[in-house]
């Protein structure tokens, strides 16, 4: 029977891997994109489950972004030890600001400007405003208090 120049009873195939009725045509393409296929099956490096490999990495979104935004992979991958400086500073430190006391928002600033120098000592807790300041022409404003609480930290600490 033919409607408007196509064939309404076409030749079909089954597929081998997923028993879908395919046309005859579209077959070979079908059965290598298939989801069943063998072949298209590959372990996630994340969560190891058997998925799609479909030209992706992962199986997920989710996993897709645990291999690629962590560790080494991450653009923001600083290294190492190196990335934990915050951690390090706080546990030496209390969690404020050496000279206004803020609490909520804390930045580390390396009194030595050495990022892998992790030091305790090296590591001094600012206020947004006050670390600009340190980096700013209104380091006289702030240096003598950050100095002193440096050798009070270093009488303390030996």
């Amino acid at each position: 029977m033919i409607k408007q120049g196509w064939v309404i009873n076409k030749i079909k195939d089954e597929c081998i891997y997923c028993n879908r009725i395919v046309a005859r045509s579209q077959i070979k393409k079908h059965i290598k994109a298939c989801h069943k296929n063998i072949a298209n099956l590959s372990e996630c490096p994340v969560c190891f489950k058997i998925e799609v490999k479909r030209g992706n990495k992962t199986c997920s979104y989710a996993c897709s972004n645990t291999l690629f935004r962590s560790g080494e992979n991450s653009g923001t991958w600083k290294g190492g030890i190196a990335k934990y400086y915050r951690t390090i500073c706080f546990k030496y430190h209390d969690k404020k600001c050496v000279i206004c006391n803020e609490v909520n928002i804390i930045d580390v600033h390396h009194l030595d400007h050495n990022r892998e120098n992790n030091d305790p000592a090296n590591l001094i807790p600012l206020c947004p405003t006050h670390h600009r300041y340190w980096h700013s022409e209104y380091k006289h404003l702030v240096e003598d208090k950050i100095l002193l609480y440096v050798k009070n930290y270093l009488g303390v600490a030996q």
